[in-house]
């Protein structure tokens, strides 16, 4: 349903900006658009304010002119730049630069009269010029104001549409109406517990049309929302109101200013009044009020709940980090196995696969390529009962349409091949014909110290696979065994199930016997516990390398990949020199030791390692691991045990810098919601920087070694209530809802906290209890908070989730918007949170608070 918006109304709510938006609306002004530093197209920009869009006029010279936008609606839009503040205006800087330095009384473009408007899912950009810095700040003025206003419409219009979708399902006889049982039914099901005669007092005053005499009292759509709007009383919110108003009760922009700036951290430091009286004439509901200056309960209210004061930082839902670093700088949001759909023995196959993981950000996909029929390859989980798929299909299908629908940056095919020459000749012509321009074909050069930048790459596609190349000397290693890996279900045992308040508990993965583990509990063929072959033992029948519980990439030499015939039995093939010729930057390589590679290796050549090779490298060689890392990529992916696509703890291996985590995207868990949390981080985009400390070559880390006591930060956090807790799917009662905060990062930080138990009320509990966590690394810390719904007789259901890296949370009074597992908002509800953090670094972000 699109947002509807009184045009009437929004300029009554707009007197300030009156003026400018009837003329961009009705004369809009000639503005200058930039795709380049040689390329300025001059057009006619206007409001419409009808359609809640902005548009140009195109020219119609050219038959090409209908593939460029010409509207954007409000509701696209992510943000408003003022300035040289995007790529296209960084060329142009650096375009002006060069003629300054050439002539000197060049005179250039002013950057005052030059804006920018981010939009869509992709972050595309309008990068417009001004004929005047006074027109520029018109515009981006006008627009900043439109977008506060159909934002805070938006949020308004969702909470209606949900309560609307909850009465139409309340509705048993389809009458359009609700009965007072009904209506009890109803608010039960909201979580709501109140006292029948209170309920029956609201129902009354609600009904304002009045039934027919001798028939139920009904009440209709409007009626039951106004009633709900009735029960919205928040006592804690109006405790907070109360503590800011003058003496007199009211609530002015001195008011709101003056608590923006003591509460709400560096966001607010240089608002003003002006500013805090706009946000009057947004979020005040009631007109009396408004035309006051004034700000009631219901207006404060409003404010805290948009978007502005997430406790999410804003900024950080569009690109906002440097994206000119190295890519082995980056963590990369990874998929383990992207075609499977389901588990790994029975589960579909699917171009449905690829299709959702790109939709989600994800930057590297994984295909299993085995010799098909009628020389087409295919992909599946071999020697399993998955269903196999056209290797040609999942690029012209997903890859290709898919590939920059949700990020810009370069995406990376994995390959695991397992393919005769014939069918990698085919591959080959496959990714040429279908993929064509956006592979990546340059050849790097063999001194190059470092991969190119994701900013380098946009809109490139990497084939990472083996290649044949040049020879290095491969030292000969004992052949020691790997402990196996451990599993990550924190909720295995629910210790302590009364929630005591303020416990201090560390939070490590329940099952995790990493640590108790030794080699000797692995079984070995001379055991007679595992079969025998006439080659050796062949393994179990399944598909991958990866699946054999050995490293898909280190096979007997870099130039062969493993190929599996039809009983089994694993034989050395040659990479076919037509696919060799695809695999540039992402060289597949066999792993000796990484002394080897810190001496010999290219940057461009790099590893996979299963988890338990990792975990073990993180045990013995942390600090290797992080140094190689920082000029090398490195792939993890999950063990062949994992069945049913479950999902290993990726927050170990992004504390070690390992750029490509690889999880199962199909199964909606714990990891990979954590999985999640990170790459919401820089505008969804799937590369993240990773800290200083994981990317500076004077800068030594072990994730394992305790850091000293004069590094990071305390934050606290006072978690004040929750609104609308939702039931766990198929429960009926009224839940008894508490939270868990945790800390999740190095071992040194990680930390559990409960609030109690609130019996019966999901609708609006208060829990007004404060936690303290000493974080010592931030940079690699996430804040999570998860609610759960407790049980005197069963396991403790989890009804929401809410994460995020610490440097993305914003401090002072904040609403937490929470989600399921899989990241889908669960509108309404919401946790309401104090945060504030007390830095211990004496000076440095990187070893302080990374908290804006």
């Amino acid at each position: 349903m699109p947002l509807i918006v009184d045009t009437t109304d929004l300029l009554e709510n707009s007197k300030e900006f009156e003026e400018a938006i009837k003329n961009l609306n009705e004369d809009g002004s000639h503005l200058w658009k930039v795709r380049g530093p040689s390329k300025f197209f001059r057009r006619k920009f206007s409001l419409d304010l009808k359609d809640m869009h902005m548009k140009y006029e195109p020219t119609s010279k050219s038959p090409c002119y209908k593939k460029h936008k010409q509207n954007i609606e409000l509701g696209e839009i992510v943000e408003i730049r003022q300035g040289w503040k995007t790529d296209t205006f960084n060329k142009i800087e650096a375009s002006e630069a060069k003629k300054r330095s050439k002539k000197k009384d060049y005179r250039g473009t002013d950057e005052n009269r030059c804006f920018s408007i981010i939009y869509g899912t992709r972050r595309d950009t309008w990068d417009l010029i001004a004929p005047t810095s006074e027109t520029a700040e018109k515009w981006v003025r006008a627009l900043n104001h439109l977008l506060s206003l159909y934002r805070s419409r938006e949020e308004k219009q969702g909470y209606e549409r949900w309560l609307r979708k909850q009465f139409t399902a309340a509705d048993m006889d389809k009458n359009k109406c609700l009965s007072f049982p009904e209506t009890l039914r109803l608010l039960k099901q909201l979580n709501i517990e109140m006292d029948e005669s209170d309920v029956k007092k609201l129902f009354r005053e609600a009904n304002v049309r009045k039934s027919k005499p001798g028939t139920p009292e009904v009440l209709d759509e409007d009626e039951f929302i106004k009633m709900y709007f009735a029960l919205l009383k928040r006592p804690d919110f109006e405790n907070l109101y109360d503590s800011i108003a003058e003496p007199s009760g009211s609530v002015g922009a001195r008011e709101i200013c003056e608590f923006l700036k003591r509460e709400q951290g560096d966001d607010f430091t240089s608002c003003t009044e002006e500013d805090c009286a706009q946000m009057i004439k947004i979020y005040e509901p009631v007109a009396e009020m408004k035309s006051k200056g004034e700000m009631s309960v219901s207006g404060f209210l409003n404010m805290l709940l948009s978007p502005q004061f997430d406790i999410f930082n804003a900024r950080h839902k569009v690109v906002y980090q440097e994206m000119k670093h190295p890519l082995s700088h980056y963590f990369i949001a990874s998929s383990h196995n992207t075609y499977l759909v389901g588990n790994q023995l029975s589960g579909t196959s699917s171009v449905e696969g690829y299709i959702d993981a790109l939709k989600r950000g994800c930057r590297c996909c994984e295909l299993d390529c085995w010799d098909g029929e009628n020389g087409e390859p295919i992909v599946y989980h071999g020697f399993t009962l998955t269903n196999k798929i056209l290797f040609k299909e999942i690029l012209s299908d997903a890859i290709k349409p898919y590939a920059f629908v949700a990020s810009r940056y370069p995406l990376i095919l994995s390959l695991e091949n397992h393919c005769t020459e014939e069918y990698q000749m085919k591959m080959a012509e496959h990714l040429k014909n279908i993929l064509g321009d956006m592979l990546y074909l340059v050849d790097p050069d063999e001194n190059m110290e470092f991969l190119p930048s994701p900013e380098e790459l946009q809109g490139k596609i990497l084939v990472k696979a083996k290649k044949t190349s040049r020879k290095v000397k491969e030292p000969a290693l004992p052949n020691t065994m790997i402990p196996p890996p451990p599993a990550l279900d924190d909720d295995k045992d629910e210790e302590n199930k009364s929630p005591s308040k303020n416990r201090d508990i560390d939070f490590l993965p329940k099952g995790d016997t990493s640590s108790d583990t030794t080699a000797n509990s692995i079984p070995r063929v001379d055991d007679g516990l595992l079969p025998k072959s006439s080659q050796g033992w062949a393994g179990p029948p399944k598909a991958s390398m990866e699946s054999l519980g050995d490293d898909s990439d280190e096979s007997e030499a870099d130039e062969t990949i493993d190929y599996i015939d039809g009983v089994g039995v694993t034989k050395k093939k040659s990479v076919s020199n037509d696919l060799s010729s695809l695999v540039n930057l992402i060289q597949a390589v066999k792993f000796h030791s990484f002394e080897d590679c810190r001496q010999h290796r290219k940057c461009y050549e790099m590893s996979s390692f299963s988890e338990a090779k990792t975990n073990n490298f993180i045990i013995t060689s942390g600090e290797a691991l992080v140094e190689y890392n920082k000029r090398q990529l490195s792939r993890i992916y999950p063990a062949g045990s994992r069945t049913t696509s479950s999902n290993f703890n990726p927050i170990d291996y992004w504390n070690v810098g390992c750029q490509i985590v690889a999880l199962n995207y199909q199964t909606e868990d714990i990891p990979n919601f954590f999985n999640y949390a990170l790459f919401t981080n820089n505008g969804s985009c799937g590369y993240v920087l990773k800290p200083a400390i994981l990317r500076d070559p004077n800068l030594k880390f072990d994730s394992k070694t305790k850091l000293p006591k004069d590094r990071g930060l305390t934050l606290k956090v006072r978690l004040i209530s929750g609104q609308h807790i939702p039931k766990a799917p198929g429960n009926s009662e009224v839940v008894d809802p508490y939270v868990e905060v945790k800390i999740l990062g190095i071992e040194q930080d990680r930390a559990l906290r409960k609030t109690e138990v609130v019996n019966n009320n999901g609708f609006n509990p208060v829990w007004n209890e404060t936690f303290n966590f000493r974080v010592y690394c931030p940079e690699l810390a996430m804040l999570y908070f998860r609610v759960k719904d407790y049980s005197n007789s069963g396991t403790d259901m989890h009804l929401a989730h809410f994460a995020s890296p610490l440097g993305s949370i914003t401090t002072g009074y904040r609403h937490v918007h929470l989600v399921t597992l899989k990241g889908t908002p669960m509108i309404p509800s919401t946790l309401f949170v104090h945060i504030t953090v007390q830095n211990h670094a004496a000076e440095g972000a990187m070893n302080g608070s990374p908290i804006k």
